[in-house]
């Protein structure tokens, strides 16, 4: 990138022409810098967030097209336009192409995360997929995909040897019109692969280490390409998909914490003259955003009290997983104020709208008195 723009600015004549890079370049920097926190950049192959459109966000140019009965819909926030809803039909999916980095080579390892939320169960029906040398196999390198409502993950063998498929497969049944995340991992260092729903691993399988991968073929969300059919592509989901991301290494547990809770591990509040750190039963340590982010000494409580105005986080440590909030700005009066009343909670409802009890390791939606939310997420074993 910056070769390229060494040679552009060579044959720059005038300011004008050198505002229009610099704004450009400028505009690369802040794509960049919208992928959440909670989602790793190191290795991030491609980032579909669905905001309204099928932008690899990721910034390495793996957009998607559209084909077929793809149209936007609410995400598990409630947010409008910011998922794809899929109509189960032939020829529904979106191609996100076949750049070399999508590809899964001998000695590589690959993570791969969707949330989901299906409407109908009918035997296979594809999330995500992108084939291997052989087109006409009922699955592709690296496939994840539902059977009857059962999440698995599967990598095609090179040349099908010792057999075609290794799969990793949940022991559930999906509940329908409910989103869960899943995410399939080929781990290439312990030769294995490996099925998590909503973050818990629920199957591992060994794996002998060759991969049956095609550089030539797309990765396609929604469906799989078998070429000895009439439509060819088929196992067409019927329901939504969202934030779909892949990246080129093995994600540790943390990091898909973060991504299933969103970055809500580090959720903070204020109440009169103190910060909270909203998640319970965790380690604290309060940190001066102004100093280059050091640990304030002996700031370690879910609570903190600043005796000067600043900008202040948390780093949460939960189960051997760490994370840092957003820093907030605090401003210090000095005079003792009086706390606030507590506000009561009223209802707490799930991502779909639906009424339930408080549950650990689930996000939730806290409904208060005074009509305001709150996204909640606590962490336990």
């Amino acid at each position: 990138m910056f070769t390229l723009h060494f040679a552009i600015l060579t044959k720059v004549r005038n300011m004008k022409y050198f505002l229009t890079i610099f704004s450009l370049v400028w505009l690369i920097s802040e794509a960049k810098a919208q992928i959440p926190n909670y989602i790793s950049p190191d290795s991030l192959i491609c980032w579909f967030p669905f905001h309204g459109n099928t932008l690899d966000e990721s910034f390495n140019g793996n957009n998607g097209t559209i084909q077929g009965g793809v149209t936007p819909s609410e995400d598990r926030f409630d947010n409008e336009e910011s998922s794809y809803m899929f109509d189960g039909a032939s020829l529904t999916y979106i191609n996100a192409g076949n750049d070399p980095m999508l590809t899964v080579n001998d000695g590589e390892s690959l993570t791969i995360s969707a949330w989901v939320n299906y409407t109908t169960v009918s035997n296979q029906r594809v999330i995500l997929s992108k084939n291997g040398s052989n087109s006409n196999n009922v699955l592709g390198a690296y496939s994840l995909w539902l059977n009857d409502g059962t999440p698995k993950f599967t990598i095609s063998n090179e040349g099908g040897v010792p057999n075609w498929y290794v799969t990793a497969s949940g022991t559930d049944v999906l509940a329908q019109n409910t989103w869960y995340f899943l995410t399939g991992i080929i781990d290439f260092q312990n030769l294995e692969i490996r099925l998590l729903v909503n973050g818990n691993t629920i199957d591992t399988q060994p794996w002998g280490g060759t991969i049956d991968s095609n550089e030539a073929s797309n990765l396609l969300i929604g469906c799989h390409y078998k070429a000895n059919f009439a439509q060819q592509y088929e196992y067409n989901l019927h329901g939504k998909i969202d934030d779909v991301c892949l990246w080129n290494r093995v994600l540790d547990h943390c990091e898909i914490v973060e991504l299933f809770t969103a970055g809500m591990l580090v959720h903070t509040t204020q109440s009169a003259n103190q910060l909270f750190a909203n998640q319970t039963g965790a380690t604290y340590q309060w940190i001066d955003c102004d100093n280059n982010n050091a640990p304030i000494d002996g700031e370690t409580n879910q609570f903190f009290a600043p005796d000067y105005s600043g900008n202040f986080a948390v780093e949460v440590t939960v189960n051997g997983c760490s994370a840092i909030s957003d820093c907030m700005p605090f401003v210090y009066t000095g005079v003792e104020e009086l706390p606030e009343k507590q506000k009561q909670i009223v209802k707490i409802i799930d991502f779909l709208g639906r009424e339930t009890e408080f549950k650990a390791n689930t996000p939730l939606i806290f409904i208060y008195e005074d009509g305001t939310r709150e996204r909640v997420y606590r962490f336990q074993n």
